[in-house]
């Protein structure tokens, strides 16, 4: 009965990891600039998030950010609309208004580098989310660095939130007479439905281990590990953890 048991709160995991899988996934975008022959401009760089299906349901986080200029401390970042954080730590850009934006005011060194996570949510609706990136002049108006983005607005990158794996990345060309080059790629992040199931294999051979581990004593110790996750997937698997302990 026991093992019977276990073999279900593992296939109950087996579908949380395959649901989560489909509904949380994500994008990690990986950008690179060459700001040599800017060293020493003031700048803004404006990272957008545009909230194109009229539903909030994305959010941009910017992390791993890098850069060389003076001084090395950055002054706190201009925001609009649903905006949340610092650079150079993680800074959350929601799609909650039309627009949202982030502004790094800055003094350009050679290069710059971020990441930036993205979730993958489309409702379908005419447009698609966008995150964009700009590096504007020091009052925030008017872009420093020129590219053919067909819109003329200059973005360096855009990035179509469609739903699929790695969205619709375009990487825009720098305009003749530009000194700035940059690139970018997308990529998949490691799946977080690999450690759910993980969990399932833990509880389900937990019970060999009864002599050991007496009770609900190891439960405990999982949901330790469970609490340094974040997202609505660490509500399911404390729920599913409290109802193996009061079976």
């Amino acid at each position: 009965m026991r093992a019977t048991y276990g073999f279900r709160i593992l296939f109950f995991f087996a579908i949380l990891a395959a649901f989560q899988t489909r509904s949380a996934q994500a994008t990690l975008l990986e950008v690179t600039i060459d700001t040599s022959s800017l060293t020493g401009t003031t700048a803004q760089l404006a990272f957008d998030l545009i909230d194109g299906d009229g539903v909030a349901n994305n959010m941009a986080t910017l992390v791993s950010f890098n850069r060389d200029g003076a001084p090395a401390s950055l002054d706190p970042g201009l925001i609009v609309g649903d905006v949340m954080g610092n650079l150079p730590g993680p800074v959350a850009i929601k799609d909650t208004f039309f627009f949202n934006e982030y502004l790094q005011p800055l003094i350009l060194g050679s290069f710059i580098t971020f990441s930036v996570e993205l979730t993958e949510n489309y409702t379908g609706g005419l447009f698609p989310d966008q995150f964009s990136f700009f590096i504007l002049d020091e009052f925030g108006d008017l872009p420093i660095v020129l590219t053919d983005d067909p819109l003329d607005t200059h973005a360096l990158l855009a990035f179509d939130i469609t739903g699929e794996d790695v969205g619709d990345l375009q990487v825009f060309g720098a305009l003749t007479g530009t000194v700035a080059s940059w690139s970018a790629k997308a990529t998949v992040p490691e799946p977080y439905a690999i450690w759910l199931v993980s969990i399932g294999f833990i509880i389900c051979f937990s019970y060999r281990l009864r002599t050991v581990l007496n009770g609900c004593s190891y439960s405990a110790f999982i949901r330790q590990h469970v609490r340094s996750q974040t997202g609505p997937q660490t509500n399911l698997v404390q729920i599913a953890l409290q109802l193996r302990c009061e079976r």
